[in-house]
């Protein structure tokens, strides 16, 4: 991995960076995504709940972690990378 294969980028409701739409940040610190997963026959839509410190994978990102959240933003790390084969999916894990 090379030191420019990771970004910190703040996203506000409605908005998209990477493979991130921000659908809506919860009161409570909950963030809703759609992550987009890239398959061989297209793009396919995965709707996410992340908490701060969980970690969910795209296909050419090996971490979306949810670092921060403020009333209206979510800020995550993005860091590109790893074997996408038939995609790896996302699954939410601390």
């Amino acid at each position: 991995m090379y030191v420019n294969d990771t970004a910190i980028v703040s996203v506000k409701e409605g908005q998209k960076s990477g493979p991130v739409i921000v659908t809506h940040v919860e009161p409570d610190g909950r963030v809703n995504i759609d992550l987009l997963q890239g398959w061989v026959t297209g793009i396919s839509v995965v709707p996410t709940v992340l908490h701060v410190g969980d970690v969910s994978w795209s296909c050419g990102y090996r971490e979306i972690r949810l670092v921060n959240v403020t009333a209206d933003a979510a800020t995550f790390k993005f860091v590109k990378g790893g074997a996408c084969g038939y995609c790896r999916h996302m699954y939410r894990g601390a």
